[in-house]
């Protein structure tokens, strides 16, 4: 090679060498990259909590610092109530068994118990359901043309003049109250909803009434939902109609049926008992009497079973409020300082058969100095659903504060004025006392088979938990 080329071989190694040395580095830099993670669409104004996972699978949170809601205490009780307690309807031993248990958390949490006890008694009638529920159509010879599933196709109910009975007869459509004569069963297709026009039917000698169900509910939206209201216990006394509600489709079918002298064969196996319920009530004392106590309440029941066996959890209805009154307790119990309000913590019982549990706190209120109340019902689902606050105060400091708080930590909410939804702030709005109920009015899975823990979105639950501690701790202290 000749000289002159072999020092432009030289020149350009050389080159190449010098790029080679400053290049950008491709190593794995010291400080791990975090890994993606699918995330909410939401960008929260707070930073998001980082995930692991305990060893019973659930999902663990480590959550803002300043604040100590314990959202895995609160879910690990939020899933005892909803598996292992039946469906904790009033007057059933696993209703009271669930009272014995948030009586024992209020307890080990040294809240001050009112006279009598952590349980508080009162008398309450409830429905008692059976194990036969019957909807059939037969022809004219008793030879069956179809049968029904209850709570696929068919539920009763219980409201105002709805009871139990077994009735078996021919049946056609009406349109008003005013067209029964001489039916035992009647199709309406708005249904007898009214006191008034359950009286009107009992008085013509109507026995059984059908109508559509106005929602059908759940994770494939077909079951009709089960009710426990009875209203009015007064109602209970005397003559009482079958109330029964069917699927659309069942109604239409029935339509047809009603058309060819068939019978409906109609067995709604219910009665009424009057029972001794339980609030649960803890108490954090104040030190300054002169500022109104602020009750934080949420229901302990739900509708508990059907007669196939198959159980009502109520995760979201509303074990979750539960939960959130018990861990909200537990945060505030566990602060060095004392609240200058008084806190009075309550687990109402007998909510999904009337508010009976708020309806007594009003009347025999365990504290003696003015109240206001803040209720949790259905919180802790898809973060889409707002947080509505309803009800009627008759000032607005305790509204402005809790929207204050609410957009602080960025919650979407929703400040109804109108007070129609019917939890256990009702009674106490009605009677002239500041009360919300704090919910996510996310109805899909509500009274149905369907609402258990697996649907409660955690981060949801813990972020409102931590907002509560938050207000609490501005309001009260």
């Amino acid at each position: 090679m000749k000289r002159k080329q072999l020092g432009f071989v030289v020149i350009l190694l050389v080159i190449i060498g010098l790029v080679w040395i400053t290049r950008p580095s491709t190593e794995v830099p010291d400080t791990p990259v975090p890994l993606a993670t699918e995330s909410s669409t939401e960008v929260p104004d707070t930073p998001v909590p980082l995930a692991t996972e305990s060893s019973t699978g659930i999902p663990i949170l480590e959550g803002e610092p300043d604040n100590d809601f314990d959202e895995i205490s609160a879910f690990a009780l939020l899933s005892d109530l909803a598996n292992d307690y039946q469906g904790r309807m009033a007057g059933t031993k696993e209703n009271q068994a669930a009272a014995e248990l948030i009586g024992a958390e209020f307890e080990a949490l040294g809240l001050q118990a009112p006279s009598g006890g952590y349980l508080q008694p009162f008398k309450a009638m409830v429905p008692v359901f059976g194990d036969t529920f019957i909807l059939e159509v037969k022809d004219s010879q008793g030879t069956l043309i179809k049968s029904y599933r209850l709570r696929k196709d068919f539920a009763f109910g219980t409201p105002y003049y709805a009871g139990g009975g077994n009735v078996e007869s021919t049946f056609r459509e009406i349109r008003r109250v005013s067209d029964a004569k001489d039916d035992l069963i009647v199709l309406h297709p708005e249904g007898a909803r009214l006191p008034q026009q359950q009286r009107d039917l009992l008085g013509r000698g109507v026995q059984a009434v059908i109508a559509p169900a106005n929602s059908l509910r759940g994770d494939e939206f077909e079951y009709v939902i089960k009710g426990a209201s009875i209203r009015e216990p007064a109602n209970k006394g005397g003559e009482m109609l079958v109330m029964g509600y069917v699927t659309p489709a069942v109604f239409e079918e029935l339509l047809a049926f009603s058309t060819q002298d068939y019978q409906l064969h109609v067995v709604n196996d219910l009665e009424f008992e009057t029972v001794t319920l339980h609030n649960v009530i803890g108490i954090l004392p104040g030190t300054d009497s002169s500022l109104p106590a602020l009750v934080i309440g949420g229901h302990l029941d739900h509708v508990g079973s059907d007669p196939n066996g198959v159980i009502f959890p109520g995760a979201l209805d509303n074990a979750s409020g539960t939960s959130m009154v018990v861990q909200l307790a537990r945060t505030m119990a566990l602060k060095e300082e004392e609240p200058k309000r008084t806190l009075v913590f309550v687990a109402f019982n007998g909510e999904e058969v009337g508010l009976l549990g708020a309806v007594d706190f009003l009347r025999n209120p365990p504290i003696s100095s003015p109240y206001e109340v803040i209720n949790f019902d259905m919180v802790g689902t898809d973060p889409s659903y707002p947080l509505s606050m309803d009800g009627i105060a008759r000032d607005s400091e305790l509204l402005e504060k809790l929207l204050d708080t609410a957009r602080a930590w960025n919650i979407p909410t929703d400040a109804s004025t109108t007070g129609e939804y019917a939890s256990d702030h009702l009674p106490f709005l009605q009677s002239g006392i500041n009360a919300f109920t704090l919910i996510q009015l996310d109805m899909q899975r509500i009274h149905t088979p369907d609402d258990d823990p697996s649907d409660i979105h955690l981060k949801q639950f813990d972020k409102i938990g931590e907002m509560m501690e938050d207000f609490i701790t501005e309001y009260a202290y």
